[in-house]
């Protein structure tokens, strides 16, 4: 589960991730993750209290809610 928050003097920070032998990495910014899903298969993740499904081999935009 994902609740992203940062300080107000950070423009980001990624969080490497390794889940079921693949690698996700979080790119955590002020108003949206990018989260990075390696090859292999899907993953299905909470973001925020919703469940979103993450397609191998891209990326996924999800905004934060504040």
């Amino acid at each position: 589960s994902s609740t992203p928050d940062l300080p107000r003097s950070w423009a980001g920070r990624l969080s490497p991730i390794e889940r079921r032998g693949q690698r996700l990495v979080a790119e955590v910014a002020h108003e949206q993750v990018t989260y990075h899903l390696g090859d292999g298969e899907p993953l299905t993740i909470t973001h925020q209290g919703k469940q979103v499904e993450l397609p191998a081999g891209t990326a996924t935009v999800c905004a934060v809610q504040r």
